[in-house]
């Protein structure tokens, strides 16, 4: 028969112990996400359709295809930014790779509901320190990082939000209004 070799009190004091250094481990890999880049789309004319849009944010250099791009897909409406989050320290060191410091901020935007043969390239160059600036984003085709310059491209202005946690900026991306021609006013 099975005899305990502690006394009832000291055995249930160190399975409490126990229990709760591991609550506490699983509480520290289990933290709050953090936005890291706040993006906003601003279509005066309508072109995506109705809200809300799919759209994704990425580092294009590390391999520009649709599949690895979508990974970090989410929506975004009027009032309702997409947030790109962070978990943890290598999540945060992924974001920090769009960031050139002291020169541009530079992603890959995917939005689907504009055109689904690529991406836009974004790029906002800075002052050191200050990330408050405009830029633009040139259409790349899937495999590619050189710009279509066919294409319009997108107006993309970035601000450094000093109020937010974790890494602090926001883009705001601008869809350009239909070209129109004399005639029939018809794209």
């Amino acid at each position: 028969m099975f005899r305990a070799r502690y006394h009832p009190a000291v055995l249930a004091r160190r399975i409490g112990i126990a229990l709760g250094a591991a609550l506490a481990l699983v509480a520290l890999g289990c933290s709050n996400p953090k936005p890291a880049l706040v993006v906003s789309i601003d279509d005066p004319d309508g072109r995506l359709g109705p809200p809300p849009w799919t759209l994704a944010v990425f580092n294009p250099y590390f391999a520009p295809d649709r599949d690895r791009a979508m990974r970090t897909a989410g929506s975004a409406a009027p009032g309702r930014p997409f947030a790109l989050l962070t978990r943890d320290r290598p999540e945060e060191w992924r974001i920090r790779d769009l960031l050139v410091e002291d020169q541009s901020v530079v992603f890959g935007l995917v939005l689907p509901s504009l055109r689904t043969d690529g991406y836009w390239l974004a790029r906002v160059d800075h002052e050191p320190g200050e990330f408050s600036r405009s830029g633009n984003a040139l259409f790349c085709r899937w495999g590619h990082v050189e710009p279509d310059d066919t294409i319009d491209a997108l107006s993309v202005a970035v601000r450094h939000r000093r109020d937010a946690p974790g890494l602090p900026l926001e883009a705001t991306i601008g869809i350009p209004a239909r070209a129109r021609t004399k005639e029939g006013g018809r794209p």
